[in-house]
């Protein structure tokens, strides 16, 4: 494998007065890469020898993107006044082509296989936004408000290619050879927050959101089209009581919706050299869901917390027979999930603050009941496991300007109609050396050198019930060389609501 990334940024800023600022951020970065990869494997059953492979695999991949960022701040530090509005642009490609050469031998013949896919992805964002803040009269509470539009603009084209698909192999007859996908939409939001504290002990937050989007989806070759709109309100609660400056209690209510990635609707069937096929879903559903969160501080060391999550609708991957072949897609899921899930934490420093050390554990409990009956799915109804993750770091080690770091996480992947076989163990352990006199840093990282993750899943759908196992080499060493040009000012951010930009996510 080899990749060049490339990257320049640059942000111009200039203060009026006081008060004024305006200013200009551009970003580009490129990305060129190669890989290529060479597989081989035999299968045999009751102990006969059945069909072996020999694969080649070459990919090329180039990607762009560009932002752009203008914005204007006014800011009253004695009346504590902010108003912050940013016009921009994002656009990225990226151009993929990946071809595979594969040759099977079956009882002494062989036969070969080739299959190319180009893909060529572009981006379009365009979007405004503005936020505003002020205290509100006398009262001592602050509100905020402000909104958000912009417009996407993005386009799929797909080709297939190789002596497997111009000579009609049977496996891979009647597959459209080529298709432009479009998508569309345009997505407005407005949302307002009002904070106050009450009694000096008492930290409330009340906000709403409202989104709405219209977006529309097509296939040039094809004809396919779907064109939909729909309005979310989105409120969101924070209630913080302060017993003492040793104990302090929580809670957070949040709704909001996950949207279907644009790519996730292109129903392009894509197959795979292996015989199995993807594509995406053109008729999927966005996922709406409850968040309740309740934590419990203690001399701001310890803290155990309880959530909830609450949906009756979901997109996951899986599986369908279309004309005789096993095609995985994401797909629309009726039915209640419940999560629940307890936590406990603590984030300490040691030795004058150079030690942190920041671990958790917690338990986790899934009622995939109505989930499960009203999707016919055979699966399991009540899963519930462990996970831990710790993070130690210290910082300047030796007083010689040495950081050193290390994380560890326990994890299970259960999402949806997919449940983990396995829990893995993700580690990482980095050492960094700082120069400050000429900028510069020199670090080394250590990935899953101790133990190896490995992918072990069961997906289950109407159609059956599919296990994936995959052995992952994903571990090694990274060496990284930093040397910092220029004043490295970055734009200032005061607002801290993450309501204001985003309607939440999985």
């Amino acid at each position: 494998m080899r990749n060049e990334s490339p990257s320049v940024s640059s942000t111009s800023e200039f203060e009026i007065n006081d008060k004024n600022n305006f200013g200009l951020v551009l970003e580009y970065s490129q990305n060129r890469n190669f890989h290529t990869a060479e597989s081989n494997g035999a299968t045999t059953k009751d102990g006969d020898p059945g069909e072996s492979f020999l694969q080649n695999q070459n990919n090329w991949g180039f990607s762009r993107n560009l932002g752009t960022n203008a914005f204007y701040k006014y800011y009253d530090k004695e009346k504590n006044r902010i108003l912050d509005i940013n016009l921009g642009t994002n656009y990225s490609s990226n151009n993929n082509d990946n071809l595979i050469d594969k040759q099977i031998t079956k009882q002494g013949v062989i036969t070969h296989q080739q299959l190319g896919v180009i893909s060529s992805n572009q981006m379009r964002n365009y979007y405004l936004k503005v936020d505003y803040t002020q205290p509100f009269g006398k009262s001592g509470g602050t509100m905020e408000v402000g909104g958000k539009t912009e417009i996407n603009n993005h386009v799929i084209p797909n080709s297939l290619y190789g002596f497997s698909i111009d000579n009609a192999i049977p496996e891979f007859a009647n597959l459209s050879r080529n298709d432009r996908f479009h998508y569309e939409d345009h997505l407005s939001s407005l949302y307002a927050n009002y904070s106050k504290t009450f009694f000096e002990k008492l930290e409330t937050r009340v906000g709403i959101r409202y989104e709405y989007i219209d977006y529309k989806v097509r296939q040039d070759v094809a004809g396919t089209e779907r064109r939909d709109s729909y309005g979310s309100f989105l409120p969101n609660l924070l209630l913080k009581y302060s017993f003492s400056e040793k104990f302090d209690l929580s809670l957070t209510y949040n709704r909001s919706i996950w949207r279907p990635w644009y790519s996730e609707f292109n129903p392009f069937l894509m197959p795979e050299i292996n015989g199995t096929y993807s594509r995406g879903n053109l008729y999927l559903n966005p996922n709406p869901n409850d968040r309740l969160y309740l934590k419990f501080g203690i001399l701001k060391k310890y803290f155990i917390s309880a959530r909830y999550m609450h949906t009756n609708q979901d997109y996951w991957t899986t599986y369908v027979t279309e004309n005789g072949r096993t095609v995985s897609l994401p797909g629309n899921f009726d039915g209640k999930v419940e999560k629940y899930y307890l936590f406990a934490n603590t984030n300490q420093n040691f030795l004058k603050n150079k030690l942190n050390v920041n671990a958790g554990f917690g338990w986790y409990y899934i009622n995939n009941k109505d989930f499960n009956e009203k999707n016919k799915l055979g699966a399991k109804d009540y899963i519930s496991y462990w996970g831990a993750s710790a993070n130690i770091s210290y910082t300047n080690l030796f007083n010689k300007n040495i950081n050193v770091s290390a994380w560890m996480e326990l994890a299970n992947q259960n999402n949806g109609n997919s449940y983990a076989n396995n829990t893995n163990v993700f580690h990482n352990i980095s050492v960094t050396k700082i120069f400050p006199k000429t900028q510069m840093e020199l670090s080394m990282q250590l990935m899953n050198i101790f133990k190896r993750p490995y992918g072990d899943n069961t997906t289950y759908s109407a159609d059956g019930t599919f296990r994936e196992y995959s052995k992952w080499d994903w571990y090694g060493v990274s060496l990284t060389f930093v040397k910092r040009f220029g004043n490295q000012k970055v734009k200032e951010n005061t607002k801290t609501d993450v309501e204001k930009n985003g309607g939440g996510g999985k």
